[in-house]
């Protein structure tokens, strides 16, 4: 049992050690992409492998949204099915998650470009 259990925390230590090195390489990428249009671009070519992490943090979804804050993309990328993927993350967690009202506050990023509403968003 004692094996089983050391093995168990190993694991769980492993996991909190991987997520915090995912956490500072998304918070790398995010200042990569600020503001620097040819960063996003370069960004954007790989945007459905970080649409799959939205589900390990928010920085994710942060680095999404940066990515297409009052940027050019909004009006060139297929949006739908990213924002379908989106909402289908966030409507999977429990209504009372501070992570599912953190998420849906990116949202309103798709929706704007320079101040004006893109109503197709």
């Amino acid at each position: 049992m004692q094996i089983i259990k050391q093995k168990s925390l190993k694991q769980k230590e492993n996991k909190n050690a991987y997520l915090k090195v995912v956490e500072k390489a998304y918070i790398f990428l995010i200042k990569f992409v600020k503001d620097n249009k040819e960063n996003q671009n370069i960004i954007l070519e790989y945007i459905e492998f970080f649409l799959d992490d939205i589900e390990l943090g928010v920085h994710a979804l942060e680095l999404i949204t940066e990515v297409f804050r009052d940027s050019e993309n909004l009006l060139t990328y297929p949006l739908v099915p990213l924002i379908k993927k989106i909402a289908s993350d966030i409507d999977a967690l429990d209504i009372e998650t501070t992570k599912k009202a953190t998420l849906l506050s990116f949202v309103p990023v798709f929706m704007f470009y320079k101040d004006q509403c893109l109503k197709d968003n």
